[in-house]
C-alpha cells in the first residue's frame, strides 16, 4: 500500500536543485495527508480514496507554486508523462520551478517573530537567505516587503538596537510603545535591514505596514496567528 517517490524540484532556470517541502494532498478528502523533504526518498501511502489519486504540491520560497495530480494506481496518462518517470521502483516526479513575474505577491510561511517584537525568530534564516539570494541571483529585481499583524490594538515593540546586527536574537534590542500598524513595519523594516546589510542596494526594497487591517482570519480563530505574517511583491524583474 505504500509507494516509494523521489521529488525532484530544481530551479528551471539553470536546471540546480532547490531542497523544500512538498504536501501530499487527498484532493477526495480535501486533506493533507502528509509533507515531505524533495530531493528524498519517500514513502507515501495509497490514499484509499474513491479515485486512488493524490495531489503534490511544491510551494518553495522564492518560486512559484507547482502542482501535479495523477493516479496512484494508473499514474500516466497524457499529461502526467510530463511530469513523471520510473527510476527501477521508484516513481520520479519532477518540479521545475519559475520565478516570480511583477506583480505576484508570495507569503514567507517560514519567517516568525518574536512577540510583541520587530525581531525574527533564528528559524527564519533559511527563508530570509532564499529571499537575499533571490535578489542576488537577478540584480534588477526590486520587492516590496508588506508587513502584517493580527489584530489593531496598540502595545509593546521590542525592536533591535542601531548597533546591533543580529536580527535573530533578543540579545541587543530596546522596548517601546506603538500601533500595530507600526509594528507591522518595523517588522519588514527589519528585514529589508538584513538585505542591505548583506550587500542589497537600499533603492530595491521597499517596505509597508498594513497592521491588523488585511487578516486572513479572525483574530480569534484558532488559526489567527497566521494573519502575522510578511508578503513580498514583486515590482520590477
Amino acid at each position: 500500500g505504500n509507494y516509494q517517490m523521489f521529488f525532484n524540484t530544481y530551479y528551471a532556470g539553470n536546471n540546480e536543485k532547490v531542497s523544500g517541502a512538498v504536501q501530499v494532498i487527498d484532493p477526495v478528502r480535501l486533506k493533507q495527508m502528509s509533507v515531505k523533504q524533495s530531493l528524498e526518498l519517500v514513502s507515501i501511502p495509497n490514499p484509499n480514496n474513491q479515485s486512488e489519486s493524490i495531489q503534490v504540491i511544491a510551494n518553495i520560497f522564492g518560486y512559484k507554486k507547482v502542482q501535479h495530480d495523477f493516479k496512484m494506481s494508473e499514474p500516466f496518462d497524457s499529461l502526467s508523462a510530463n511530469f513523471l518517470s520510473f527510476k527501477g521502483d521508484v516513481l520520479m516526479v519532477d518540479f521545475p520551478l519559475f520565478r516570480y513575474d511583477v506583480g505576484d505577491i508570495a507569503t514567507m510561511f517560514n519567517v516568525y517573530y518574536y512577540k510583541d517584537a520587530a525581531v525574527m525568530r533564528p528559524e527564519s534564516q533559511f527563508e530570509i537567505q532564499a529571499l537575499l539570494e533571490m535578489l542576488e541571483e537577478n540584480p534588477d529585481l526590486k520587492i516590496l516587503i508588506h508587513g502584517h499583524t493580527n489584530g489593531k490594538a496598540p502595545g509593546k515593540i521590542i525592536r533591535v538596537t542601531d548597533e546591533s546586527t543580529n536580527y535573530f536574537s533578543l540579545d541587543n534590542t530596546d522596548e517601546g510603545f506603538g500601533s500595530s500598524q507600526q509594528l507591522s513595519e518595523e517588522r519588514a523594516l527589519v528585514i529589508k535591514s538584513y538585505l542591505v546589510s548583506n550587500g542589497i542596494d537600499e533603492s530595491r526594497t521597499e517596505v509597508k505596514g498594513w497592521g491588523g487591517k488585511k487578516p486572513i482570519y479572525d483574530k480569534f480563530d484558532r488559526r489567527a496567528l497566521k494573519n502575522v505574517r510578511v508578503e513580498i511583491e514583486i515590482l520590477e524583474n
